[in-house]
């Protein structure tokens, strides 16, 4: 298998990345804030199936991009000290999704602690920006 050149390096599409951590990030923080208003941190915890479609997105995207590697070539590279695309790839979208995911999460549970209930929704959040801009 020939390597590719650092200069020729395809693209990483971290879109899907980002958009799933905002949105995995809303629906956990108001479902959580609908029916458990008291438990609040505890939309924490769809991180995890957060993380299981984020994976199954990039193992279709990369399979789509076809970029397919056996075990034998992502263990050379990794004794090798070098990344494959596919890894970081993987890397890039986690952390990404991460990111979004936390920062709509725990942004949204501090709202809510901090403001009355009524302004602690992510939709209150988008009328209030809508009032705001003419």
């Amino acid at each position: 298998m020939t390597e590719i050149p650092d200069e020729e390096v395809a693209s990483k599409p971290i879109g899907v990345a980002v958009l799933l951590g905002l949105l995995t990030g809303c629906l956990s923080h108001e479902l959580i804030l609908i029916f458990a208003p008291d438990y609040l941190w505890f939309s924490v915890a769809a991180f995890i199936p957060g993380f299981y479609l984020l994976r199954i997105w990039t193992k279709t995207k990369l399979k789509s991009m076809n970029v397919i590697e056996s075990d034998d070539l992502t263990i050379s590279r990794r004794l090798g000290g070098r990344v494959s695309y596919s890894e970081s790839f993987s890397n890039i979208c986690r952390l990404v999704f991460s990111a979004f995911f936390l920062i709509i999460t725990i942004g949204g549970n501090l709202i809510a602690i901090s403001f009355p209930d009524e302004s602690a929704s992510i939709f209150n959040l988008i009328d209030l920006v809508d009032r705001f801009i003419p």
